[in-house]
């Protein structure tokens, strides 16, 4: 009967820490950017839609936010930013005015609690946590809400919140200097019977035998933008592995960790959390849901507009007159990049770009002087394959004209 219990436990708390979505004006789809569970299929990648991605630091009845502590977070947070760059805090001219997306806050002993706040017989694993990231909503078909579960509560008046733990102020590192690691090692590990390389804290230094805040603040933030947890060795999103098997880390910030107390296995050997003693930077396990065809932040380069003019004929010739547009529809800033324009496949113009943000628009013009007969005219936006896009068949749009017959 105890292993019945177990399996289910470990059935209903693997759900739990995959299935969040956030469901609001500028967040849609199934939390972690996947849509492979049955009844899931009409929601979309879970992504912010509209850049910026504000963020705030909340001061709360439970801790303020040192200055320090705001370095150090806003140094994690920089990595994701360095790969997005649409990230920006809410004291940033962009964000002025508007809600934050997403909010960093401490919160006490008493938020991190397993409990079935609002009796729908659905318990809250939080008790083992350092910190935790709290979406807006859950995509059905589970109907699990840790959100309202914990607003009913009192707990939270607001929901896309990552919180951390003020009672483990004692056990964090909370590094002084963010942008270097000189207080770990880089040691050879073996991960995923793999050798690779792992900031380990020296002995005895600082940051040995504590939580490194940088981070955790890495790893919920990723919750945040819309990751899942990596899914260990076998990069499977939908396989557990035992709670507390180390040779299951693959060396992530997004992987799962070990944490026997949110598992709930008092019979298993409790392992390290995530972060203790060590530092993790963005590998590519944890970019490989963000970036390029299916990812959830990619730039989407296009052709708007497609317009072509004849004018003439003068002795014969007319002037050809292409007045086009390229726009990026992705979520995330393009470049560089370039845009050709072309003629029955003889090249009229080309023309090279630094960079598009998500929504904006250039204009292309091109004139070319042409005599009778069928002419295609064609634009191709990112030319030269420069960048990965959400979608790489939208590049090319065409028009054909025909003068003189």
């Amino acid at each position: 009967m105890r292993s019945f219990k177990s399996i289910w436990l470990l059935v209903g708390v693997f759900f739990f820490g995959i299935v969040w979505v956030v469901w609001a004006a500028t967040w849609v789809g199934f939390w972690g950017g996947q849509s492979l569970y049955p009844g899931t299929e009409r929601y979309e990648k879970g992504r912010w839609e509209k850049p910026p991605i504000c963020y705030e630091f909340l001061d709360t009845a439970a801790k303020s936010w040192t200055d320090l502590e705001r370095q150090v977070a806003r140094a994690a947070i920089r990595e994701w930013h360095l790969r997005l760059g649409t990230l920006r805090e809410s004291t940033d001219p962009q964000c002025v005015g508007r809600e934050s997306d997403i909010v960093l806050l401490w919160a006490a002993d008493d938020f991190f609690q397993d409990d079935d706040f609002n009796r729908d017989g659905m318990r809250l694993w939080l008790s083992g946590a350092a910190a935790a990231y709290i979406p807006i909503r859950v995509a059905p078909p589970l109907n699990w809400e840790p959100c309202p579960d914990l607003q009913r509560a009192n707990k939270l008046n607001r929901c896309s919140v990552a919180v951390f733990r003020v009672r483990e102020l004692q056990h964090w590192f909370v590094d002084p200097t963010p942008e270097s690691d000189e207080e770990f090692d880089l040691q050879m590990v073996s991960l995923c019977g793999v050798p690779k390389k792992l900031l380990k804290a020296k002995p005895g230094g600082p940051a040995f035998s504590k939580q490194d805040f940088y981070t955790l603040v890495l790893h919920e933030f990723g919750h945040a933008l819309g990751l899942i947890h990596s899914g260990g060795c076998d990069r499977n999103l939908f396989t557990p592995s035992p709670p507390t098997d180390p040779k299951d880390d693959d060396g992530s910030v997004m992987w799962e960790g070990v944490l026997r107390e949110r598992r709930e296995f008092p019979h298993e050997t409790p392992a390290p959390h995530l972060s203790w003693s060590e530092r993790r930077h963005l590998t590519e396990s944890d970019e490989m849901f963000l970036f390029g065809p299916g990812g959830l932040y990619c730039p989407d380069l296009t052709v708007r507009t497609l317009n072509v003019k004849a004018t003439g004929p003068t002795h014969g010739l007319w002037t050809l007159i292409v007045d086009a547009s390229v726009q990026n529809v992705g979520n995330i800033p393009a470049g560089p990049f370039a845009v050709t324009v072309t003629r029955n496949d003889q090249l009229i113009l080309e023309k090279e770009f630094e960079s598009l943000e998500p929504g904006a628009s250039k204009r292309i013009l091109a004139t070319e002087i042409v005599g009778a007969g069928l002419h295609l005219i064609a634009i191709r936006v990112d030319s030269r394959d420069q960048v990965t896009e959400c979608d790489e068949g939208n590049n090319v749009a065409s028009r054909l004209v025909r003068l003189g017959e």
